[in-house]
């Protein structure tokens, strides 16, 4: 099974650097209102859709942290100082999916046509595009190895 290990932010909303390892059975978000719950998961969600659309709705102004942006004001605003966002989120396999207008295939191997249909859909929500036959898209996901085991609540 495959599952996020490891979340790092960098100058991401509240965030000016963060790091978290996820546990190997359950994750608990606890914190104060504003604290960068909804934060974390939001991150997490960037990058997993990997939508472009969905960074333009959320405004590049609500991503980028305040206090970065505000050092940067303060600076010599040279080209090279202006901040960066970084959001890397690690799973405990490396994966090569294959998505095209006819199969699904997961390290080469080709899944169920019901799999496929998920992955279709999701594709064609995030990015408003048709799937055709001719389509092929392939996504490689980089990680870590890790015996962890990621379970939703």
């Amino acid at each position: 099974m495959k599952f996020i290990t490891k979340l790092k932010l960098k100058n991401f909303k509240r965030f000016n650097s963060f790091a978290v390892d996820f546990d190997d059975n359950i994750n608990i978000l606890v914190g104060d209102n504003e604290s960068g719950k909804s934060s974390l998961i939001e991150a997490i969600s960037l990058v997993l859709s990997g939508s472009r659309s969905k960074v333009e709705t959320t405004g590049l102004e609500n991503i980028f942290n305040s206090t970065a942006i505000s050092d940067f004001l303060a600076s010599d605003k040279k080209y090279e100082n202006l901040p960066n966002v970084f959001i890397e989120v690690y799973f405990n396999e490396q994966h090569n999916i294959e998505l095209s207008g006819k199969n699904l295939k997961i390290n080469g191997e080709k899944q169920p046509s019901n799999i496929w249909n998920k992955y279709k859909d999701l594709f064609e929500q995030e990015t408003g595009m048709p799937l055709s036959k001719d389509t092929k898209l392939v996504f490689e996901i980089e990680g870590k190895t890790s015996n962890r085991k990621f379970k939703s609540f």
